[in-house]
């Protein structure tokens, strides 16, 4: 079995690889926009998945949403580890209809090393603060959020911590496609992410088996898949991350 943590940060740095390389590309996509449409969520959740790879588990992870009880920001969690103390913890601080970030936070931990290692980001439009540190060692750095453009004049952005609730919210039907900026403190950057909806699909999970829309998610070079349930309020049941599976266990 091995160490979860390490693989989510191997997964990174191939994105970040992928995206450095592609970073010149200028293909056609669709303009920036604020993609993500309502919450389909109706209140609290509490969503566990077990995490696979080729077929072996290896950790569990768990999606917590916790709105405020009145018109407040909404607070999404992405609690992940491998049973064994490793362990890697997400949130994001959020608008609570828009999903508009003003935080978060991703703190991964490594029982073996004793080794901690911190990312956060701090939005104050027209840009974002992402601050790391490893052990003590800190560094700060400063990103531009898009602006409007004639092309973009209502430009979209979301933390990447925010992902899989982004996915929930869409216009889920078949051949949509959109754009947006995914602000991702763990790599640093801001960089472009083009969805497809693509045909529903019958998905056996632990959970059950559902009928599902299949979402392409494609930041240049790195193509991502999650499979959201075709009924409201449209879970995600599973996911394949580079080559790490995530699939529900159950349903509340």
């Amino acid at each position: 079995m091995r160490n979860l943590v390490r693989l989510l940060v191997v997964f990174a740095a191939v994105v970040c690889i992928a995206l450095l390389a592609a970073a010149c590309d200028d293909g056609a996509n669709p303009p920036l926009t604020k993609v993500f449409v309502q919450p389909p969520w109706q209140g609290p959740e509490d969503l566990t998945y077990n995490l696979t790879q080729s077929g072996d588990q290896y950790g569990t992870c768990e999606l917590k949403t916790t709105p405020s009880a009145d018109t407040g920001p909404t607070l999404l969690e992405h609690l992940c580890g491998n049973g064994k103390g490793d362990t890697d913890r997400r949130s994001a601080t959020v608008n609570s209809q828009t999903l508009e970030p003003a935080s978060s936070n991703r703190t991964l931990y490594q029982i073996g090393r004793n080794s901690t290692t911190t990312f956060q980001s701090t939005y104050a439009y027209p840009s974002v603060k992402f601050h790391a540190d490893e052990n003590g060692n800190a560094h700060d750095t400063t990103r531009d959020l898009p602006k409007p453009t004639p092309d973009s004049p209502d430009p979209g952005y979301y933390d990447d911590e925010s992902l899989f609730w982004v996915v929930r919210g869409l216009r889920l039907e078949k051949n949509w496609t959109g754009a947006y900026s995914d602000v991702n403190a763990s790599l640093g950057q801001v960089f472009e992410t083009t969805l497809k909806v693509e045909p529903t699909e019958t998905v056996k999970v632990p959970a059950g088996t559902f009928t599902a829309w299949k979402v392409r998610v494609e930041a240049n070079d790195s193509v991502n898949y999650f499979w959201v349930d075709e009924a409201a309020p449209h879970r995600v049941v599973q996911a394949d991350l580079d080559d790490i599976e995530y699939q529900l266990t159950r349903v509340p």
